[in-house]
């Protein structure tokens, strides 16, 4: 695929290509729906979503494209830019290669879904079939607010 081999000069001699700009957009995703956690709710959300590429359920970018289909939220939140003057921002990003290629430390025990049980609200789906569900989804982390499931 072609598309595959374009790479973009970002004007200082660094190179984009597909695997900086899926991970970018991984960046989006956690930020959007984690800002306001600790650093390890960040990580983790993005070791959810890493998980879900791992257990062959699409290509990085058939994940990152079709996120809303398996998040627990009715509204899930637009991906949006973090501040680059944040620390926490910062610390995800010098995180998210290790996140991407899988060389993070699952802290989520293999999570595929994950919500804030009591805080977000949830669709009736992700109520309903994974968390009403522990036969077939466990609990399987905690991280800060979020809950993870298999």
């Amino acid at each position: 695929d072609v598309n595959r081999r374009v790479t973009l000069s970002q004007g200082k001699g660094e190179k984009m290509n597909i695997h900086t700009y899926q991970q970018a957009e991984l960046v989006r995703r956690i930020w959007a729906e984690s800002h306001e956690d600790a650093l390890p709710g960040l990580v983790a959300t993005g070791l959810c979503i890493a998980n879900r590429v791992k257990a062959g359920w699409g290509t990085w970018e058939t994940i990152l494209q079709k996120h809303e289909m398996w998040s627990a939220c009715v509204v899930v939140p637009s991906p949006r830019f973090g501040d680059e003057r944040s620390e926490l921002f910062n610390r995800l990003l010098a995180r998210i290669d290790g996140i991407f290629h899988y060389r993070e430390k699952d802290i989520t025990n293999g999570g595929l879904y994950y919500a804030r049980l009591g805080t977000d609200v949830l669709r009736e789906w992700f109520t309903t079939n994974i968390s009403l569900n522990p036969e077939k989804h466990h609990r399987v982390a905690t991280v800060g607010s979020i809950t993870f499931f298999d």
